[in-house]
């Protein structure tokens, strides 16, 4: 193991996909910064999913959910 900041360990990762040919044209897309914004993409659009599932929920049953949470006690 390197002992390296993560800042200098990303910008050796940058040289790498630079500078290796298979990678070379696609670097800009490879590596960890990269990846890191595509997980936040997909987890932020989950979230989206999820969130507008539960508001729909709540709001076409607040009878219910009013009647169930006066059943649980506290």
């Amino acid at each position: 193991m390197l002992n390296r900041t993560i800042k200098d360990a990303i910008a050796a990762e940058e040289a790498f996909f630079r500078s290796h040919p298979a990678y070379d044209k696609i670097a800009g897309r490879c590596g960890v910064p990269q990846l890191a914004t595509e997980v936040n993409l997909i987890l932020v659009h989950h979230l989206n999913i999820v969130l507008q599932g539960f508001k729909s929920f709540f709001s076409s049953t607040p009878g219910s959910l009013a009647k169930e949470l006066a059943g649980i006690a506290i």
